[in-house]
């Protein structure tokens, strides 16, 4: 029938509900009517009384959609939630609720929910996308599955996955119809069947793009592993169950570990329950060779699961790891067949080849538990458990000897959290680091990586709300950074609760200090406390109050937030250790407060070095981010006393105008030869084509991001006094300084039109950069800063 969509809406309150239908993806009339059975005899009808009262108050629609967590990642009000959702799932088919867990288009109905032990207690984008999966692959036939599954064949495949099995058809198929939806394609699939007694199994000849092997009898899975690894071909080879299925980002994130850390080894996945509970967040082992699931029946949301970390094993349930390294160990060791503890002796052996085994929560796995093996430890293949940790235990007899007995109740996940390390810092910054948009966050995540290099944990905690904010949390994450996200509290009230232990803690900027250090310092009284002042704020305000006195030109519709220098001050007073990046600053900090125990710690970089030459590059640059006000009247004056007198002399050449949140006032600058080109992912994407950089500051504080990586590049650039402030680069031939307009204008003109004296000044720039702002150079202050402390 084809109604209105007023006739529609009617006819669903009237009789489509009552029938059981829903009116859309996720509302669930009778999993809402059941929650308030004397509210909805009142209404008549869920949907209505959803629409004008239950929104508001925050209620859930159904068991797999959250109205205040999607509200709270989308900072909607309660009531806008599920049309926002619905609108997305319009345009696209699927949306975030927020990163790194993905909303599925499809939900159950509410008769399909009361039959299943699906529901979560807390429904979050992890569960959604668990329901969503698992949705589909009941509305689909078996026959229906096997002949949509279609894998593209890859000549040279970077991945080889191997999934071993033995009978359980439906599940291998589920596997491989997960699998098939990851947009990560470079892969292989190879399939072991164990000598299957079910004829069923040969339907899976008819699947493209796979390879299967047939053991002619059963081999048992360590076997069949060895197997077909020896006849795979990709760099990386994945352990995959047959009776598992993989969520969104499963592979990639697998692969990426590797690429953020060259000394990884060995990489496992987080294993969920089909409610989304957590199955094993990485594995541990104890000194009787008891293995121990971490996290098991947890939350995935609780921080302490939601970081790459090292671990003692991970579940072959899924793994990768590193071909050559495969390889030279002859793969699983036969001494454990037919199976377990094959995959635990592995990780081991990984790691006394001087590799890590790390656990990575981006790759998440649902495993259907015990239906490879069963679960009795005295019958089957499972009672090699018990056989196997024998073996294990007298082939590892000094390692284990090392390790502790088995903790109880919360002293594990102590125990977690301090092995191998040498201390855990707690970093509190104004939001999270975005790297690509601005040099501080360079900075903090440089430091971050050093102080993981020399053992420390960090946990990071965004002072200004606790959001996950995208990408640039799971880049964190990624790197081994425990990330507080959870914006139903402010920080400190999450500071409060919090039960952790902290060795060090970083206070990042006055403006996020002042609050925060009493509070710190009362909650951990033997901590030590750095005051990282980034740049010194009440400088730099001082230095544009006194340019404004100066000059009725300074280009800004916003100024520097006003700082209290008392504040600032009292914070080095107060602090075990402040931070400046310059000496220049730690001079002005010991004339003020001469028993301040000031380090400096350099911003640093990697050369990247020079290669377009001369002749390759055009045009001039400036980079920075806008929400600091010096750039904006950096560009402004530039363009309004320096560009007039450079753009008649030299004709063919732009001024490019890059770097994030441009406001109004710097895009409305554009022009035939001004190009306002915003944020760019990487410096490298404007370094590598202009010719010249410049950076016309007229008042700040600390060293300049854009000059030292400039100077990385090898790019000549023309900078005011004010921006070389604390860089040290005079009279080394790396800069020109130039203040006065016609001087800057001269410098950059000699510079753009002389072919010797850039290709001069591009190696001085280089040879700076290596030996003042090179991770060499730099990386050794932090060690030290942190074994001091």
């Amino acid at each position: 029938i084809r109604y209105s969509t007023k006739t529609a809406i009617e006819h669903y309150v009237g009789v489509g509900e009552r029938e059981g239908r829903q009116p859309n993806a996720v509302f669930a009339p009778y999993f809402y009517m059941q929650n308030r059975p004397d509210e909805i005899a009142k209404w008549e009808s869920a949907l209505v009384h959803y629409i004008k009262e239950g929104a508001d108050n925050g209620d859930n629609p159904s068991p797999t959609f959250s109205t205040k967590f999607y509200a709270q990642a989308h900072q909607l009000p309660f009531a806008e939630s599920l049309a926002h959702y619905l609108q997305e799932i319009t345009k696209s088919g699927r949306t975030s609720l927020t990163e790194p867990g993905v909303a599925q288009e499809s939900a159950k109905t509410a008769l399909e929910i009361s039959t299943t032990n699906y529901e979560p207690a807390v429904v979050g984008p992890i569960e959604t996308e668990i329901f969503g999966l698992m949705n589909e692959l009941e509305r689909v036939t078996l026959d229906e599955k096997i002949s949509a599954l279609n894998f593209v064949v890859v000549e040279e495949p970077l991945v080889s996955i191997i999934i071993p099995f033995f009978n359980k058809l439906e599940y291998t198929v589920d596997c491989l119809f997960a699998l098939s939806r990851q947009a990560f394609k470079n892969y292989e699939v190879i399939l072991v069947d164990d000598a299957s007694t079910s004829d069923d199994c040969s339907t899976l000849n008819s699947i493209g793009g796979i390879e299967i092997i047939r053991n002619e009898t059963n081999q048992g899975y360590l076997l069949s592993c060895n197997l077909a690894a020896s006849a795979s071909s990709g760099g990386y080879i994945v352990q995959l169950n047959n009776d598992t299925l993989v969520l969104e980002g499963w592979l990639s994130n697998l692969v990426n570990t590797f690429e953020i850390d060259s000394a990884v080894g060995l990489v496992g996945s987080l294993l969920l329950s089909r409610n989304g509970q957590i199955s094993e967040a990485g594995g541990i082992i104890f000194n009787d060779a008891s293995g121990y699931n971490y996290g098991r029946g947890k939350s995935p949301y609780e921080k302490r699961f939601n970081y790459c970390r090292e671990v003692d094993y991970c579940s072959g349930a899924s793994i990768i790891i590193k071909r050559h390294i495969w390889e030279s160990l002859g793969g699983y060791d036969k001494t454990f067949v037919p199976a377990y503890y094959e995959d635990t002796d592995l990780a081991m052996q990984v790691r006394e080849l001087g590799y890590k085994v790390v656990y990575n929560p981006l790759s998440k796995v649902v495993h259907h538990e015990g239906i490879s093996s069963g679960t009795d430890l005295k019958s089957g293949i499972k009672k090699y458990q018990e056989i196997n940790k024998g073996k294990f235990y007298k082939k590892w007899t000094k390692v284990l000897d090392a390790k502790p007995p088995i903790p109880s109740g919360d002293l594990i996940d102590d125990y977690v959290r301090r092995q191998r390390k040498s201390g855990w810092i707690l970093w509190i910054d104004s939001v999270t680091p975005t790297p690509d948009k601005d040099s501080g966050s360079i900075d903090t995540v440089n430091f971050f990586e050093q102080a993981m290099t020399d053992d420390w944990g960090v946990t990071f905690m965004p002072w200004d709300g606790l959001r996950h904010e995208g990408r640039y949390t799971t880049s964190l994450l990624s790197m081994g950074v425990e990330c507080i996200f959870d914006p139903s509290s402010s920080a400190e009230q999450h500071l409060n609760a919090l039960d952790d232990s902290y060795d060090v803690i970083v206070l990042s900027r006055v403006t996020v200090a002042k609050y925060a250090y009493p509070i710190v310092k009362k909650l951990y009284p033997n901590a030590k406390i750095i005051f990282n002042t980034v740049d010194l704020h009440f400088l730099r305000y001082e230095r544009e109050s006194a340019l404004l006195a100066k000059t009725s030109k300074l280009q800004l519709s916003v100024r520097s937030q006003k700082v209290d220098k008392e504040e600032e001050l009292e914070l080095v007073r107060n602090c075990d250790t402040t931070t400046v990046v310059s000496e220049s600053e730690q001079t002005v900090l010991n004339n003020y407060i001469e028993s301040a125990k000031v380090k400096v710690i350099p911003l640093f970089r990697d050369v990247v070095g020079c290669s377009n030459s001369y002749e390759q590059r055009f045009d001039i640059g400036f980079i920075g981010g806008y929400q600091h006000p010096p750039n904006i009247d950096a560009v402004k004056y530039f363009i309004s006393d320096v560009w007039p007198l450079v753009s008649k002399k030299i004709k063919h050449c732009k001024f490019i105008i890059a770097g994030s949140n441009a406001p109004e006032e710097i895009l409305r600058l554009a022009g035939p030869r001004i190009e306002v080109r915003g944020f760019i992912p990487t410096v490298s994407e404007l370094l590598e084509d202009v010719k010249l950089m410049v950076a016309p500051l007229r008042y700040g504080a600390g060293i300049k991001g854009k000059i030292v990586s400039a100077l990385c590049h090898g790019v000549p650039q023309v900078v005011t006094a004010e921006a070389a402030d604390g860089i040290c680069l005079e009279n080394t031939g790396a800069v020109i300084i130039a203040d006065d307009a016609q001087q800057f204008a001269n410098a950059i003109i000699e510079l753009y039109t002389n072919n010797k004296k850039w290709n001069e000044m591009s190696l001085l720039a280089l040879d700076a950069a290596r030996q003042k702002y090179s991770k060499d150079a730099i990386s050794g202050k932090i060690t030290d800063l942190l074994n001091e402390l």
